[in-house]
């Protein structure tokens, strides 16, 4: 009779001693699961992109027109428009006067600027449009210093036509990582409600169909504990909780039919 190799050898002993099995895996799930809590401190929204971009041709003009920004501190651009009023009416400059004001009271805000102070280069061709870069302090993090200028332009009470907008390193890392988290909820609840009526369906018995998913969700969060060491030692992007996920979930299923289906 041929021997059994190492997964044969493991399978035998997991069978029979069961409980202790289970008893082992529910403690590796708990370690990975209080490891799993620490993931957000490792993960980065930052990276280079190796390709040209439209972002890339816009901070060249940025250098070019306001060199006194191109210096180690993070700017967040306002962006305020005014449909057909002009910068030159009083409603416009009443507008930009009360937004700066608000922005300069933030803690977070180092400098702000305006075409109201006299900066050159900050007012659209047309004349409709203001440009009002918020130059942030020093010390802290792009997205947690730019948050309460977030804050401030969204709950800023314009005039009716006016439009404020916001544009920057900490902004867009704010948009990056609401739209992961949107992201990958939307998929956990999506992929996995389908995966368990396509399991009920093929195995026709909640134990045998909940087993392939129970196995990928277990999956899930020990490769998320396991990212959170090595994320102590490296950089790594705020996606690969998408990609754990994905592939958890495709392969922890799939090869969980493999078994159940074969024996």
């Amino acid at each position: 009779m041929q021997q059994p190799g190492f997964t044969g050898r493991l399978a035998r002993l997991a069978a029979r001693h069961p409980w202790r099995t289970i008893g082992i895996w529910s403690l590796v799930l708990v370690f990975g699961f209080m490891l799993a809590g620490n993931l957000g401190d490792v993960l980065t929204n930052e990276g280079e992109i190796a390709v040209a971009t439209e972002a890339e041709t816009a901070d060249r003009l940025i250098a070019e027109h306001f060199p006194h920004l191109a210096d180690d501190r993070e700017v967040e651009y306002v962006i305020v428009e005014g449909g057909a009023i002009s910068t030159a009416a009083h409603e416009f400059g009443d507008t930009i006067d009360a937004l700066v004001a608000e922005l300069r009271s933030l803690d977070t805000v180092e400098t702000v600027l305006s075409y109201r102070d006299g900066a050159p280069g900050l007012v659209s061709g047309d004349g409709t449009v203001a440009l009002v870069p918020v130059t942030l302090i020093a010390d802290g993090d792009a997205e947690d210093l730019a948050r309460p200028v977030i804050d401030a332009v969204a709950a800023a009470e314009l005039p009716d036509g006016f439009r404020a907008s916001i544009i920057g390193n900490g902004s867009v890392g704010a948009e990056f990582t609401h739209l992961a988290e949107e992201t990958l909820v939307r998929g956990e609840l999506l992929g996995i409600s389908v995966a368990l009526v396509i399991l009920l369906l093929v195995f026709g018995a909640a134990i045998a169909g909940g087993l392939p998913l129970l196995l990928a969700i277990g999956a899930i969060v020990l490769a998320t504990g396991m990212t959170a060491i090595v994320g102590q030692a490296m950089e790594l992007s705020m996606f690969v909780m998408n990609m754990i996920t994905m592939i958890g979930l495709a392969v922890g299923i799939d090869y969980s039919l493999f078994i159940v289906q074969r024996y």
